[in-house]
This record gives structure tokens, C-alpha cells and sequence, in this order.
């Protein structure tokens, strides 16, 4: 298996069952509330990527919820500020936002 087809299984692992990293919403998904959450995790989980995928590491996508247009990103991020192996220290995260906050 390719790099690029290693990354996008962990990164569909983590967008459709949310294991494998973490996830953060932002402010103005959070301010949305309970029940238009749960319809965007929903969509979020749900996301089909194109065959003809501009992301082929699956990375990126946007998908139309109650009328509005949610944005989320997968990303490799430091847990904690110290040296020492280059991964040993990173976490898969998911960022889920509206459009209008990116």
C-alpha cells in the first residue's frame, strides 16, 4: 500500500467512525447546538469522496447540511512541545467547521 493510500484509510477511519484521533468542532458549530450537531457528524461521516478526487489523501471535504456549508479537514498535529521521534508525538485530528469560519 501506497503512503498516500495508507493516510486516506487512517483519515476515512477517523471521519466515519471518529476513532483514531480526535475531532474538534468549531465555535460556530458549537453555537448551532444539540440536535443540528449530531446532523452534521451525520454528513460529516457519511461524505462520499469523487473518483476523480483533486485529495487523493482524503484530507479535505465539504458537505451541504440543513442549508449550510460545513467544511472539515484532517490534519497531523503536535500533541505536546518536546523532542523526539517526528510522529511519536502527533495526532490525527479532524476539524469540522462552517464555511464562513474558514
Amino acid at each position: 500500500m501506497s503512503a498516500v493510500a495508507h493516510h486516506a484509510e487512517l483519515n476515512d477511519r477517523l471521519r466515519t467512525s471518529l476513532e483514531g484521533g480526535r475531532v474538534v468542532i468549531s465555535k460556530g458549530i458549537d453555537l448551532l447546538g444539540g440536535a443540528a450537531i449530531t446532523d452534521i457528524f451525520h454528513g460529516v461521516m457519511s461524505y462520499s469522496h469523487p473518483k476523480d478526487d483533486p485529495h487523493p489523501d482524503h484530507d479535505v471535504g465539504m458537505v451541504e447540511v440543513s442549508g449550510r456549508t460545513i467544511v472539515w479537514n484532517i490534519a497531523c498535529v503536535r500533541r505536546r512541545r518536546h523532542t523526539g521521534p517526528q510522529n511519536a508525538d502527533r495526532i490525527r485530528t479532524l476539524n469540522i467547521m462552517l464555511e464562513e469560519e474558514c
